[in-house]
């Protein structure tokens, strides 16, 4: 009966034994390219133009681009990544997880810290409120006050946790689908966990990193799904012998459950109607399986739009590939840009305290959008001169 079943799957999703779909997948390039994009553009409105004022555009490019289809398939397709990579020695996985925990350190001194030190120095102190600097100090300023911001969690802090996970995944030998069985289980506590409220900001802090809190930002028991599911994901790719039957069936099961999910958004007026706060960073289990049926309609268009011979897609592939480093760079043009543009615009004076808690409209969202596609091509361009200096190094490392 079991050999009955094995030999049915391939007729129905195209899946075999063997692992024939090796290299780089077209699809995947795709939507890690389109992934990073709407980040860029995400981040730039968020961090120049966001106000209450402007909530349907928030909702748009927070809640719907970048909360479905780019944080999720970002970690998703690092899981893919997991997968299809030849370097699987869990020492490695590690060493990369550790070295991703440093760069989410210092990228948060580089985009929080230092702004915030500068406009001190520039007597024009800014106070960030958690996604944008546009708050003054209360009191004095205090340059001490903006340590903690390194501490910030955020969506490296998350990728470097779970790359030490799957460390000890591959150390333990866990197949994709127990790895899998332990990201929905890991969503489910989440889900069931309360929301941490405490003024122990240390507490606070460090509890941010693995639960909800509202200091949290992809936190690791709430998110681990993602990369859980691509990891298995990715096994059955890799082992795919029929690609446009797989993603036909896929398209078939993931559109009537997104169909459903969008009546039951709008019905409840939420993006995720079934998270705490209804927000993508606190996101329950039944959001993230939505989500996951989402980006499978995603990844399954990318195929197919990857498919015509008449589109090459060279820059969305060159995004994918250095997608880490543009995350970085594109953080640290916005940071410092929309910080500069605060401090020494006529707005100042009226920004509030960080006792008057409210958030004022500084720059129409036309700013913020055009701006987050200006540097899109702006960290396009400095990816490309960061990798040829690296390569240059390596050279004369290699000849010396």
């Amino acid at each position: 009966m079991k050999e009955k079943l094995k030999a049915k799957a391939p007729a129905f999703f195209g899946i075999g034994e063997a692992a024939v779909n090796r290299g780089r997948q077209p699809e995947i390039d795709l939507v890690k390219g389109l992934a990073i994009i709407f980040m860029i553009v995400d981040h730039s409105f968020g961090m120049i133009s966001y106000t209450e004022e402007y909530h349907f555009l928030y909702l748009f490019l927070d809640e719907i681009l970048a909360g479905y289809l780019a944080a999720p398939m970002f970690m998703f397709c690092m899981g893919v990544g997991f997968a299809y990579s030849g370097k699987q020695d869990p020492r490695r996985i590690a060493v990369r997880g550790l070295k991703m925990l440093l760069t989410a350190f210092m990228l948060n001194t580089g985009r929080f810290v230092i702004p915030q030190l500068l406009s001190y120095l520039f007597g024009r102190p800014l106070i960030n409120n958690g996604w944008a600097f546009t708050m003054r100090p209360s009191g004095s300023p205090n340059p001490a006050n903006y340590i903690p911001y390194m501490f910030l969690s955020d969506i490296l802090f998350f990728a470097g946790f779970s790359m030490l996970a799957f460390a000890l995944f591959k150390k333990l030998k866990l197949s994709p689908v127990t790895v899998f069985i332990i990201g929905v289980v890991s969503s489910f506590a989440a889900t069931l966990l309360p929301f941490v409220r405490t003024d122990n900001q240390a507490v606070k802090g460090l509890l941010a990193f693995f639960v909800n809190t509202d200091r949290s930002l992809f936190p690791f028991l709430v998110w681990l799904i993602f990369p859980a599911s691509g990891y298995l994901f990715g096994h059955f790719l890799l082992r795919c012998a029929d690609k446009k039957l797989f993603y036909r069936k896929v398209l078939l099961l993931s559109l009537p459950v997104m169909a459903l999910y969008a009546v039951c958004c709008f019905l409840m007026k939420a993006a995720f109607p079934f998270s705490v706060e209804n927000t993508e960073y606190y996101m329950s289990l039944p959001d993230a399986l939505f989500t996951l049926c989402i980006g499978m309609v995603f990844i399954a268009v990318c195929y197919f739009v990857s498919c015509s011979k008449h589109l090459k897609f060279t820059a969305l592939r060159r995004f994918s590939a250095n997608i880490n480093t543009m995350f970085i760079i594109s953080w640290l043009l916005i940071s410092y840009t929309s910080a500069g543009m605060i401090m020494f615009s006529p707005y100042y004076d009226s920004l509030p305290t960080v006792s008057d808690g409210s958030i004022p409209a500084l720059f129409p969202p036309w700013v913020g959008i055009g701006m987050g596609i200006v540097f899109v091509f702006l960290t396009d361009l400095l990816t490309i001169l960061w990798k040829r200096r690296k390569a240059r190094h390596a050279a004369a490392a290699s000849d010396a």
